[in-house]
């Protein structure tokens, strides 16, 4: 359960209090203390969020769900311009990922606080390394659509190994 504290008409939290239910715990109440931080005279509006936990399958299926946005997004930005491989402004795409991974957690929080640290800059530089590679020595000596088929099959395993490593950095925020 999370408490918000704002001025009144303001969308901006001045505090914000968290009271965490221990799994032994099956009660139907709680408490949030709220030091004595506000002032007479003022008025505020209050937020009360609720969470529940996910279940092993929910956990599953929300970073599948989040794989699949991933690879969708990046199998449209990076294509084949006839001689190289070629990622669409990586630091857009890069921007545009870390956008993706934002809206598909916007509801979500770790237990433990454990900040969501996904894409890292490591990805960044992966697009970026992607860009300055050199696909000739791929190329030579294969016919138009061999070259096509070589470059498709590169596309996807870069594709691959990327959704890969946002995974691997999205499940630790998962398993909290």
């Amino acid at each position: 359960m999370k408490v918000n504290i704002f001025y009144e008409g303001k969308n901006y939290i001045l505090h914000s209090f968290v009271w965490n239910r221990v799994e032994q715990n099956i009660s139907e109440s709680f408490s949030i203390v709220v030091p004595p931080i506000l002032r007479s005279n003022t008025k505020y509006d209050f937020e009360i969020i609720t969470y529940r936990l996910l279940t092993s399958s929910q956990k599953e299926d929300l970073l599948k769900d989040v794989e699949d946005r991933v690879r969708f997004f990046l199998m449209n930005n990076i294509y084949f311009d006839g001689k190289n491989v070629v990622v669409n402004k990586p630091k857009d795409v890069y921007n545009k990922l870390n956008q993706i991974i934002s809206e598909s957690f916007e509801h979500f929080e770790s237990k433990n606080f454990i900040p969501m640290q996904a894409p890292s800059s490591l990805v960044l530089e992966e697009l970026k390394k992607q860009s300055d590679f050199r696909f000739d020595r791929f190329f030579k000596r294969t016919t138009r659509i061999e070259r096509d088929d070589i470059a498709n099959e590169l596309i996807s395993d870069k594709v691959e190994h990327l959704v890969a490593l946002i995974s691997s950095e999205l499940t630790p925020f998962i398993n909290s």
